[in-house]
């Protein structure tokens, strides 16, 4: 199973310069049943982004997506899991936003992220990797 983070969704929702690889990372885990996960902290980072620099429309268009993408679990982080985030950011010297995905990744048992931010290269025990990698 992979996380997928929120840029990786942007990318598609906001025609990004990459959105065909990450179009085509969606269109494998649709076809192919395969199992992936986010955070609903995600969910709304990027419905943040969306209403930033789109539209409602577009926004609306994103949770038709997510809530047609079976294969995508939303995951919910517990308090245990908040705490856990702020241990990591001391760690590894990461935003909030960053050691949140990566308490939410462990607490669930994933060890690979797909994303674009570099940031996760610092964290030991999970292994970033691209849409064009999968």
């Amino acid at each position: 199973m992979f996380f997928i983070d929120a840029n990786i969704f942007l990318e598609v929702m906001l025609s990004d310069k990459r959105n065909e690889e990450c179009k085509g990372l969606f269109s494998r885990i649709h076809k192919n049943h395969i199992k992936a996960a986010t955070s609903d902290f995600i969910v709304y980072t990027c419905l943040i982004q969306i209403e930033n620099k789109s539209s409602a429309e577009k926004m609306i268009d994103f949770v038709l997506f997510l809530d047609n993408m079976e294969s995508i679990e939303v995951c919910s982080p517990s308090y245990e899991t908040l705490y856990s985030a702020f241990g990591i950011m001391k760690k590894y010297g990461l935003d909030f936003d960053d050691a949140l995905v990566a308490a939410v990744m462990k607490s669930s048992g994933i060890k690979e992220i797909v994303s674009f931010d570099r940031h996760f290269d610092k964290v030991g025990d999970i292994k970033r990797i691209e849409p064009k990698d999968i």
